[in-house]
């Protein structure tokens, strides 16, 4: 007798389920389709959501994620909503770096700071090793150069500093060097690139000699000593054993201070240099930079036409981008 209760009972409980369900389908509360049900409403969902216990939400949050990264990995910006809701930091912090990185790809900086801010956050939480934290301040850092948020970017210069290495110690005096250039203040500006030189001369490594010889000669003439700036643009651009991005870097800087002296031909064929390998590296602000300087160029040549359409298309990359600098 009590099976057979039991039983009734269970199909009793399984009818009213049903009755209810075909209720809020009526209503339009639940939508139905293919076997499944869904809330319709982002308030019913929240409802829901809001009665769980804190721990159940973040066990379904762990689940969640660990569902997702087994069969959509690439789905980074998900992967690190749940991490992050889940309170798992130590991954919320490896995925808001790939997101961020995701968004750096499709010139979405904004989206990137907001990540790179909350990884920074992740780090701290767990005190990861101070090599892991050093790397996302740097990438934070570039992100806010582009940016423009100078307040920002030097609370980023500030962990840099803060964990940095011996050796990565140059780096920060040449980041710090283009952020006070950035802001007219070039003794200060010349002073932190002519450290970063010494460091890097130091380490023998060509890559951070090229990047300090670069930083060192763009404040040299934006302070006014063109004649003086140029003469470290050369040997910055005549450096072998570099990557592409620092010859770019060098060739770009060393076009648009040629144009300061008149020596258009030679500054023409370094900007046209550097626009090529930007291009070839996919990064869209250094193709504003030497679209805007080839106009500057042109117009200084008398040639309004052809610099009109290279200042249009450095507005067009900087505006799609968010580079403000360079807009």
């Amino acid at each position: 007798m009590p099976e057979n209760g039991d039983a009734r009972d269970g199909e009793l409980d399984d009818q009213a389920a049903l009755t209810a369900l075909d209720d809020l389908v009526r209503r339009r509360l639940v939508t139905a389709g293919n076997g499944t049900f869904s809330a319709e409403h982002e308030l019913m969902r929240r409802v829901v959501y809001d009665d769980l216990a804190l721990s159940r939400r973040l066990d379904l949050h762990r689940r969640i994620a660990q569902a997702i990264e087994a069969h959509r990995p690439t789905e980074v910006e998900v992967l690190a909503h749940h991490f992050v809701t889940a309170r798992i930091p130590e991954r919320a912090a490896e995925y808001l770096e790939k997101a961020a990185q995701h968004a750096m790809a499709v010139h979405a900086y904004d989206t990137a700071a907001l990540h790179l801010e909350r990884a920074s956050a992740s780090l701290d939480e767990i005190g990861a090793p101070n090599s892991r934290r050093f790397s996302v301040a740097a990438l934070h850092e570039e992100v806010l150069d582009v940016l423009g948020r100078r307040d920002e970017q030097d609370h980023a210069l500030r962990r840099l500093e803060r964990f940095s290495d011996p050796a990565q110690r140059g780096d920060v005096h040449r980041r710090r060097a283009w952020w006070l250039a950035h802001q007219d203040r070039f003794p200060e500006a010349e002073a932190e690139a002519a450290e970063a030189l010494a460091q890097a001369r130091a380490s023998a490594e060509p890559g951070a000699v090229v990047s300090a010889l670069t930083a060192l000669g763009m404040i040299a003439c934006f302070g006014g000593r063109a004649a003086e700036g140029v003469r470290y643009l050369e040997e910055a651009a005549g450096l072998r054993g570099t990557d592409r991005r620092r010859e770019a870097d060098a060739r770009n800087a060393l076009g648009q201070n040629l144009i300061d002296l008149q020596r258009f031909g030679e500054a023409e064929s370094q900007l046209l240099a550097a626009l090529a390998l930007y291009g070839d590296l996919g990064d869209a602000r250094g193709q504003a930079e030497a679209l805007g300087m080839l106009g500057t160029l042109r117009m200084e040549r008398g040639e309004p036409e052809s610099a009109e359409k290279d200042f249009a298309r450095a507005i067009d990359i900087s505006r799609t981008i968010g580079y403000r600098h360079g807009e």
